[in-house]
Formats: structure tokens, sequence, C-alpha cells
């Protein structure tokens, strides 16, 4: 089978890679993701000093957000 590509072919593809890597980008800047992304930052020692376990921490982040 040949595939046909047009010179929209590429704008379309950078259009939507754009529009991916912002919304990426928007999601990593969300408050949950920061706080997510510090705990994961944290040692173990540090975690149970505040009573969280390594894999309790996505409960412990969106257990109020989302049924986990």
């Amino acid at each position: 089978m040949t595939v046909f590509t047009t010179k929209l072919a590429r704008p379309a593809r950078s259009i939507f890679a754009a529009l991916f890597t912002a919304l990426i980008d928007l999601g990593a800047r969300s408050p949950l993701a920061q706080k997510m992304e510090r705990l994961n930052n944290m040692s173990d020692a540090q975690l149970h000093a505040q009573g969280l376990r390594r894999e309790d921490i996505s409960r412990h982040v969106l257990g109020g957000s989302y049924y986990l």
C-alpha cells in the first residue's frame, strides 16, 4: 500500500506535538503533581517521619481527588 503525504502533514504533526507537550507541561505544574514529586524525592526516613511509606504516596496525594 502506498501512503501519500502532503506538505500539510508535517505542520499538522508539529501542531499536535506542541499541543501534547503543552498538556504534559500543564499537568506537571499542577499542585498535585508537584506534591507527588516532592514526596517522591524524599528519602524513606523522611517519609517515615511524616508517617508515610513510599507505596502510599499516590494514595496520600490523590486519595481525596480520585478513588484509589
